[in-house]
């Protein structure tokens, strides 16, 4: 009994052996795929059918895979993450067959436990067969007289605990050869046991002279033994082969992450100095096409100025041959059907010459009245489109958002405009000093109605004779005082200041103007230039209204 107590501590033992290695297995194989490769690899083979095709030549192909690297912007990169992929794939594969190892090797330590079983339960089931302690069927004995027979090979005296007048029965008994158990040779604990377990149960076999019954049984068990060596001996050296590829594999896996964490980064550094680059040229770029644009812009307006003016010189030329020639041959057809005309009432009518004469000029006259008014419709018309052109350059050069000269578009249009007196006058009303320098828009006006109003608020309690002390504390108050919003009511400077800011905002310069001139003292004298420019835009505006209206009227009048 203690035997079979130490057999089943030592399997107790050996299974919690199994199961340590069952789970340092499973723990060294398993791995995470990384979704940033699956989501790399989707996306590559949505972009085209092509893309699959360059990859899987430039991973087959050497010649292909060194063209395209070379000619191919990041060709390297793109290639290398895809190699990459390849490599974690035969790191997936080494997993499976680690995992298909760990499998096979359950099922032989289940074979196994199995085998270990069954010898343990054999081997309980003799013993308490040879022991007496399970029931055994055997022949029974021959009763002889009370009487013991000695015999040469040995005698045995079976007595029972009842009373002495229970019979005693001799037996003869022949000794049979022993039972001999080989030693396995093992560095198994669980086969030693097992084997010490067996020469037990021999030696009491033997010594039971129980030898020939337990030969069998012993024999097919020590088979039992054998075979469980063997497969031990098997498990010991598939668990080896599979420990040195687990480490390898784990050593390659550790490989494979280093070089993709060098990649990461390399390919991150890159990325990172490749989107420096393109900032700097994408902005140096974009200053060049905006100089570019600007000067082309001066020299196209340059251009198209020099053949606006020629062009209007050309036209008028042609239009004033034009109507010279028009007018020759007009004369020239009047005089010949004059002349035709003169024959032929001389020859008719030499009586009536006189009368019929007086016919024929009035009509020549009227002819000639006719053609002439012709021809100043003519000029009117070419005039009037004149005007137009030139206007709408003036108009154009004036409503510019920066300040420009617009000189040579008035003088255009003054030329255009000589036999329109109204026109002449409204034009002499612009200074050449205003045309040569140019008028605010409205938009620079409120850009710099913000600023003169800060400064006005900064003087609006500085008297006419005040110092420097009073410009001071004029500037420390106006930064306490609570500034007005809208139409709002008083003389005082801050509701002048609010009701232009109010017109301003909805484009009514001139109450605007009006309003910032009834400011006095330091604040007028600080807004001055401010309303002047604002006067000077509103005289241009005025005068463009008046040539617009008249150019306007005489168009329709010569319609």
């Amino acid at each position: 009994m203690l035997q079979a107590l130490k057999l089943h501590r030592t399997l107790g033992a050996n299974r919690s052996s199994a199961t340590i290695f069952r789970q340092y297995a499973s723990s060294t194989t398993k791995q995470h795929k990384s979704s940033i490769g699956l989501k790399l690899a989707g996306t590559a083979l949505v972009v085209s059918t092509a893309a699959g095709g360059v990859v899987y030549y430039g991973l087959n192909d050497k010649a292909f895979h060194d063209t395209f690297v070379e000619h191919v912007p990041h060709g390297a990169a793109f290639l290398g993450y895809f190699e990459d992929l390849r490599s974690k794939h035969d790191v997936d594969a080494y997993r499976d067959q680690a995992a298909t190892w760990k499998k096979q090797v359950e099922d032989y330590s289940g074979q196994a436990q199995n085998a270990v079983n069954g010898v343990y339960d054999y081997a309980s089931d003799a013993y308490l067969k040879l022991t007496g302690q399970k029931q055994v069927q055997a022949e029974a004995p021959l009763i002889k007289d009370e009487k013991p027979v000695k015999v040469d090979a040995g005698s045995a005296t079976i007595t029972t605990d009842a009373t002495s007048t229970t019979p005693t029965i001799d037996t003869t008994i022949e000794k049979p050869e022993p039972i001999i158990i080989k030693k396995i040779n093992s560095d198994n604990a669980v086969i030693h046991e097992l084997t010490q377990v067996l020469v037990e149960l021999a030696t009491i076999l033997n010594d039971a002279n129980l030898a020939d019954k337990g030969r069998d049984m012993m024999t097919e068990a020590m088979e039992r033994l054998q075979d469980l060596n063997n497969s031990y001996k098997g498990l010991g050296l598939e668990r080896s082969a599979i420990l040195n590829d687990l480490i390898q594999l784990k050593t390659k896996a550790n490989t494979i992450a280093t070089n993709l964490s060098n990649y990461r980064d390399d390919t991150a550094k890159s990325l990172e100095s490749i989107h420096v680059k393109t900032a700097s040229n994408l902005q140096d770029s974009e200053e060049n096409l905006l100089n570019e644009n600007e000067q082309e812009r001066t020299n196209m307006r340059k251009m198209l100025a020099e053949l606006v003016a020629q062009e209007l010189d050309a036209q008028k030329k042609r239009l004033e041959n034009d109507h010279s020639e028009a007018l020759l041959r007009q004369a020239a057809q009047l005089k010949d059907e004059f002349v035709r005309q003169a024959k032929y009432l001389v020859e008719k009518e030499r009586a009536g010459r006189l009368s019929k004469l007086e016919t024929i000029n009035g009509r020549f006259s009227a002819l000639e009245n006719l053609s002439l008014k012709n021809a100043a419709e003519l000029d009117k018309s070419r005039i009037s489109h004149l005007m137009h052109i030139t206007f709408g350059a003036l108009q154009d050069a004036i409503e510019k958002p920066q300040k420009v000269s617009f000189v040579s578009e008035l003088e255009a249009f003054r030329s255009s405009a000589e036999g329109d007196a109204l026109l002449r006058v409204v034009l002499d009303t612009i200074p050449r000093e205003v045309a040569e320098e140019g008028v605010e828009s409205m938009r620079d006006l409120t850009a710099r109605f913000e600023l003169v109003a800060d400064q006005v608020r900064q003087v609006a309690l500085v008297p006419e004779d005040g110092g420097f002390g009073s410009h001071i504390i004029s500037m420390i108050m106006a930064k306490l005082m609570f500034r007005k919003q809208g139409l709002v009511q008083g003389n005082d400077i801050e509701a002048i200041l609010a009701r232009s800011g109010y017109y301003l905002k909805n484009g009514d310069l001139e109450n605007a103007a009006r309003e910032l001139n009834q400011l006095t003292g330091w604040p007028k004298r600080l807004a001055c230039d401010w309303i002047e420019a604002a006067r000077r835009h509103l005289e241009i505006k005025q005068a463009l209204q008046v040539a617009e209206t008249t150019t306007v009227l005489n168009s329709l009048l010569e319609a």
